[in-house]
């Protein structure tokens, strides 16, 4: 899972460079706010200007190096940070080179609701704190999976509903980016899972429903049938069997 950039960091380091151009200045500017003036920049790098609340719209180029572009920023500016609406590209670092958020920012930071547009394609709309992804949202990934659900400091955590292009789907639990806790598996076959998960693999106690109606209810170690089981068919009749190592022990 792509962890995003946080954006402070690199704005306390950086120097803001100010465009007097009225054209880009108002660029999506959806509130018509008054644009920046120099005295809403920090003369000094990680400054905070008082403004008194007083917010306003800018166009900023985000630079290390005179030679290079570190990122543009279009949008509300606060007390001198990124506060409110607004649309940063990112442009030089190489795991975030081409990547674009569209949202909201709270002290320079993303937060509360937008969407991060990545290079690769992959698309995040949802819930941001701090920079990072936490709270709701739904994740595209190039691959065709498709997350939708509870998310914590950039991975998956909480409730969700993890759908693959081969028509598996997972719906449950999840912790640390990984399937963790009580869920169901659906498999594109028609038979599913449901039971525990420990990091991603099936662990505990489960009933595995097979395509034809047989169930297998027992108990699961790192994604194999372990022990004592209980088989039953669609017909009612059942078998207590043993398993070893996802085997039928004789």
């Amino acid at each position: 899972m792509n962890r995003l950039p946080l954006l402070l960091p690199a704005v306390l380091a950086v120097t803001f460079i100010g465009c007097t151009s009225q054209a880009d200045a108002q660029h999506k500017n959806p509130d018509k706010l008054p644009l920046c003036t120099k005295a809403d920049y920090p003369r000094r790098l990680g400054e905070e200007r008082n403004t008194n609340g007083r917010a306003c719209w800018g166009h900023f180029v985000v630079s290390s190096d005179p030679r290079h572009k570190d990122g543009v920023y279009d949008g509300e500016f606060m007390n001198g940070k990124f506060h409110g609406f607004g649309i940063y590209r990112f442009k030089t670092k190489k795991e975030n080179r081409g990547d674009r958020y569209v949202g909201n920012f709270r002290d320079g930071q993303m937060t509360s609701n937008g969407t991060y547009y990545f290079a690769n394609g992959e698309k995040y709309i949802g819930n941001f704190q701090d920079g990072q992804r936490s709270g709701f949202g739904t994740q595209y990934m190039k691959n065709g999976d498709l997350f939708a659900g509870e998310w914590k400091s950039d991975q998956f955590h909480g409730f969700g509903k993890l759908t693959f292009p081969f028509g598996e789907v997972y719906e449950g639990n999840f912790a640390h980016g990984m399937r963790n806790g009580e869920g169901k598996l659906k498999f594109a076959d028609g038979s599913s899972f449901t039971g525990t998960f420990i990091a991603d693999q099936r662990y505990g106690q489960g009933i595995e429903l097979r395509q034809d109606g047989t169930q297998f209810e027992g108990g699961w170690i790192a994604d194999k049938r372990e022990g004592p089981f209980v088989i039953t068919r669609k017909n009612g009749s059942s078998d207590r069997v043993r398993f070893v190592g996802d085997r039928l022990a004789e």
